[in-house]
C-alpha cells in the first residue's frame, strides 16, 4: 500500500534516469566479467603446458615447505607441555 503511493509520487524522469543508470551498470558489469573470464581461461590453458619444473615452482609459491628444528629433540607447544 505504501509502495503504491510512493511509486505514484516519484518523478518519471528520475525513474527513467535511474533505470538507464542501473541498466548501463549491469551491462558494463557483465562485459567486465566476460573479459575477466577470457583472461582466466587463457591462464588456465597455459597451465596445461607447464613443465615439471614450472609446476614445482608454482606449487612452492602456493605452499611453502615445512622446516623442522630437531636440534633439541623436544616437542614444543602447549599440547606437548600438558603431558609433562
Amino acid at each position: 500500500m505504501v509502495e503504491s503511493a510512493f511509486v505514484n509520487s516519484v518523478n518519471s524522469k528520475l525513474d527513467r534516469y535511474f533505470f538507464f543508470a542501473f541498466l548501463s551498470f549491469w551491462i558494463l558489469y557483465h562485459i567486465a566479467f566476460f573479459i575477466y573470464a577470457i583472461q582466466i581461461r587463457k591462464e588456465e590453458q597455459l597451465k596445461l603446458f607447464f613443465s615439471s619444473d614450472e609446476i614445482e615452482q608454482e606449487v612452492n609459491l602456493l605452499r611453502p615447505s615445512l622446516h623442522f628444528d630437531y636440534t633439541k629433540r623436544l616437542r614444543s607447544g602447549l599440547f606437548a607441555l600438558s603431558f609433562f
